[in-house]
């Protein structure tokens, strides 16, 4: 799963667990991104803060890693240019790899670095969204596997506009992000 991570929150840890248990997979890797192409013009929180609240979920739970390549890359993190390097180093073939995305971004896949390549070096795994509907007439539709999976509706940006707001986190994110939040005073 790639994201910006800005902060990792409840609805992240929720869905990567239920996705590695449905499918009995091994290792779930979050994979923080540098730039994210969407987001040139945001602003994102320090690389150091968004890994460290990642190494906090992952030190409780074993099967969950972090891979860092797309910061140690710099730039604009392309999930085409992650998914060949992984797959080159681990000589994995398409049924060995999975990416994990939302509704919410496949509406818009058509219009990622190479989706057709995307779809070639690994399963891509769509979780069903209710406010992102998925018309079978969509770029790539048959060639996703779609996954019903619990969905919860918290996002980064609503959680730093409450910090923003003074307002409380508890049962937004897992409590030792939100201890890391506080002593770091981070969103405020």
């Amino acid at each position: 799963m790639g994201g910006t991570f800005d902060p990792p929150h409840w609805g992240h840890v929720l869905l990567a667990e239920f996705v590695r248990t449905k499918l009995s997979v091994e290792t779930f890797s979050f994979v923080p991104a540098y730039l994210p192409p969407h987001k040139q013009q945001k602003a994102i929180s320090n690389v150091e803060h968004r890994i460290r609240m990642l190494e906090l979920i992952c030190d409780d739970h074993e099967p969950f890693q972090i891979d860092t390549r797309e910061i140690e890359r710099q730039g604009v993190s392309y999930t085409v240019d992650t998914l060949r390097a992984v797959v080159a180093e681990n000589d994995l073939n398409k049924n060995d790899i999975g990416l994990l995305i939302g509704a919410d971004n496949f509406v818009d896949f058509q219009n990622w670095k190479a989706p057709e390549t995307i779809v070639d070096l690994c399963r891509v795994l769509v979780v069903k969204r209710s406010d992102f509907p998925l018309s079978r007439d969509l770029p790539f539709y048959h060639r996703v596997e779609l996954i019903d999976a619990p969905v919860i509706e918290i996002s980064g940006r609503q959680v730093r506009d409450r910090l923003r707001k003074a307002q409380s986190i508890k049962y937004f994110v897992l409590p030792q992000i939100e201890s890391y939040i506080q002593s770091q005073n981070l969103y405020r």
